[in-house]
Parts: structure tokens; sequence; C-alpha cells
């Protein structure tokens, strides 16, 4: 997620251990004129608090992340978060099935899938890549950089879509992959 960058965790606890959490936690407030914010409480930082009682990890500070989620979704509100995830499932096959009609392009994996898949390319996919970036396209992740003990993985693209992307890009990505063919 993120080539190994921040990210966000979501889980509940129960009140009596919220402070024994790790991390942040976002919350909504209202300031002194009456306007509805967010503000990240329960920091339990180890720049804050003695070493022995640290409960966070001390690589990642993701509070900013965390704060912008927080912000993100009580903007789009429930309708407006699954008409996201709607957008993003449609999207993503609508995506599979145009570059998976394109001949030497194929389905890497018959499982199910949300926004992301893995297709088989017809060249090495850090070649596709490459060369769709030369185009200004970022055509997703070559995962044979992450499994290089498995020669077959070379030519495994591991492609992304979002609720941003229209089917016009989509189907100008899948023209130039066609190109690549």
């Amino acid at each position: 997620q993120s080539f190994g960058g921040p990210g966000l965790g979501y889980f509940a606890a129960d009140k009596k251990f919220m402070r024994n959490v790790p991390g942040r936690i976002a919350g909504a407030t209202v300031d002194n004129e009456g306007n509805r914010g967010f503000v990240l409480t329960l920091q339990t930082r180890e720049q804050h608090i003695r070493r022995e009682r640290a409960t966070s990890n001390i690589c990642s500070n993701q509070a900013l992340n965390a704060l912008a989620a927080a912000v993100y979704m009580s903007i789009m509100g429930r309708e407006g978060m699954v008409e996201a995830a709607e957008q993003c499932l449609q999207k993503a096959h609508y995506a599979f099935d145009k570059i998976t009609s394109i001949p030497g392009f194929e389905a890497a994996f018959e499982a199910p899938f949300f926004k992301e898949f893995t297709v088989k390319c017809p060249l090495p996919a850090g070649e596709v890549v490459e060369k769709m970036l030369a185009k200004r396209y970022l055509a997703g992740i070559d995962l044979g950089r992450y499994y290089p003990e498995n020669p077959e993985m070379k030519n495994h693209l591991l492609i992304a879509v979002t609720e941003k992307r229209t089917k016009a890009e989509i189907d100008d990505l899948a023209k130039e992959l066609e190109g690549l063919a």
C-alpha cells in the first residue's frame, strides 16, 4: 500500500481501552465560534510520554492521514462513501474487461476483486510500466519486483482503479496498452 508508505488502520475499542490504543484518534469538536472541526485526540507519542509507557510505533506518524480520512468520510457521509465504493467496483471491473480483451493481456487470477486486479502481460511488466510512464500513464505496479523468486511474476501487473478515473481515461489507458501488445 502506498509503496510501503503510510496507510490507515481502523479498529474499534471499548472506552476503557482507549488510552492504550496506539497511534492517533480523530475526533469531532466545535470551536469557540460554534463551527464543526476535527482534532487529533489521545495522542500517545513517544515524544510526549516516557519511553516505557509508549504504545505507538516510533517509525510512523500517520496523524495527518487519519485526520484527512476523517474529514473526507464526514464530508462524503454514508451515502457518499457507498457511492464511491460502487464507482470503484464498477470502474475497476470495466477496466479489467477492457484490458483483458486486448490480445496478450489476460487475467492472472480468477478471484473476486474490488478495485485492484492483476493482469498477465505479453511482455515484462517492468517494460509496460516504463513505456506507459513515457506516455504519462501510471499503468500499475510490476509485481516481478516484489516476487523475484518467482520468475513468472515478471509479467504480472497490478492495476488499481478508483472512483476518480473516468471511462474516457480507462479507454485511453486500454488503447495505449493495446499499442504495446
